[in-house]
């Protein structure tokens, strides 16, 4: 994938640096995470201080344009940008619980009462 920034402009009223930026690459859009660490590599600012504005494709191209707020800290972007901003560049937490194990052949899976009950109420109504 190829990855440019094409303006890094300094905004002093929010205390950040406002990164436009453009991907050109064959294959699905970029994660928000991805083009953090993107932005970080070209840039002298940690991933967690980047924040994913808007990502648009552009039509019958394999390129996306894209802008992105970088912060001196994380506090100051969670304090900055919008509640749900901040929730789509957070990283989601790994799932480590196990998985249940389907029951072994020749064992029946447990039914649940409540469902067995709501039958037969059905049916005796309907008698």
């Amino acid at each position: 994938m190829d990855f440019k920034i094409i303006k890094q402009d300094k905004n002093a009223l929010f205390d950040r640096e406002d990164i436009t930026f453009k991907a050109t690459g064959t294959g699905s859009t970029p994660t928000r995470g991805e083009l953090r660490d993107l932005i970080a590599a070209k840039t002298s600012h940690k991933a967690e201080t980047i924040a994913i504005i808007n990502i648009t494709s552009e039509f019958g191209k394999d390129s996306i344009r894209g802008v992105a707020h970088a912060y001196k800290t994380k506090e100051l972007l969670e304090k900055t940008e919008p509640k749900h901003v901040v929730k789509r560049n957070t990283p989601k937490p790994k799932k480590d619980a196990p998985k249940e194990e389907a029951p072994a052949e020749g064992e029946a899976a447990p039914v649940e009462e409540k469902k067995d009950e709501v039958v037969e109420k059905k049916v005796e109504a309907t008698e």
